[in-house]
């Protein structure tokens, strides 16, 4: 096949692609004067969105790369989506370089998008219901403490039960490395929470809707493929399932699930490929 009729087959198939995008994905960008541009506005916007999710979940994703999201801002795992990052270009301008130009301009913006849902992940987590300029520094104060021997998921959904009426203690203190530390931090979110007349029953329904009861723990998982491979025993894949089907819900009976992994799953080596 001759080589400029190959180019336009791809073209026109990459046509196809975006045309499907749009009408089926964000269609509310059709009208766009340039809706490809307009659409590669929205993946960074979803992009930057994911991204905070996942730091906000506690994961530090260290291969989040563009073969590890799809397009519509979903974590996925598929490496022939990577040509993607690159495909749109050809749709928002003929010219490569002043299609590339136009990127780089919506590039800016990521860091705006990251930290506008990065904050209100944070402010959830800490059940703050209004938005104030010290907020991160006592989100970051936070992270520097739980270094150690602190469980992330347990820590803030056990910072829920914390009641500004009857002052108490949080049941991780003592696995805290730095105890008066913590105490100052603890006493500063509480002054935070009673500056915006924070009130407990309220704050805690919020904050369990940000701060999952169950998580899929690493040793969850080799148990379940363990049972599988070795013994034909599918059941503990159906348990996983039905209980991360509501990680955020109390469910009766499932309370070792949100208990800190057992010593031996420190042992337990894995890759990004695992």
């Amino acid at each position: 096949m001759p080589v400029i009729n190959l180019v336009l087959l791809c073209h026109n198939n990459l046509q196809c692609l975006g045309g499907y995008l749009l009408d089926e994905h964000f269609s509310h960008l059709s009208d766009e004067s340039n809706p490809y541009l307009a659409l590669f506005d929205e993946v960074v916007r979803q992009t930057a969105k994911l991204v905070a999710q996942w730091q906000g979940g506690g994961f530090c994703h260290g291969v989040m790369n563009s073969d590890n999201m799809s397009i519509l801002g979903l974590t996925l795992d598929y490496g022939p989506f990577a040509c993607l990052a690159t495909a749109l270009l050809p749709l928002i301008h003929d010219d490569g370089e002043i299609a590339i130009d136009l990127v780089r301009e919506r590039f800016a913006d990521y860091w705006s998008h990251f930290d506008a849902a990065y904050l209100a992940i944070v402010r959830a987590k800490l059940g703050l219901m209004s938005s104030e300029s010290g907020d991160l520094e006592l989100w970051n104060q936070l992270l520097g403490l739980l270094e150690g021997r602190v469980d992330y998921t347990n820590f803030f959904r056990d910072l829920g039960a914390i009641s500004l009426s009857q002052p108490s203690g949080h049941p991780q203190r003592e696995k805290f490395v730095d105890h008066e530390a913590f105490d100052r931090w603890i006493n500063d979110c509480r002054q935070r929470l009673l500056h915006e007349e924070s009130c407990d029953e309220r704050r805690r329904d919020v904050m369990d809707t940000a701060n999952p009861k169950y998580i899929l723990r690493n040793y969850m998982v080799e148990v379940a493929i363990r049972k599988a491979e070795d013994e034909g025993d599918y059941s503990e894949i159906d348990r996983l399932l039905a209980l991360l089907h509501k990680p955020y819900s109390e469910q009766p009976g499932m309370g070792a699930y949100a208990e800190r992994p057992p010593l031996w799953a420190g042992k337990l080596q894995l890759s990004c490929s695992s």
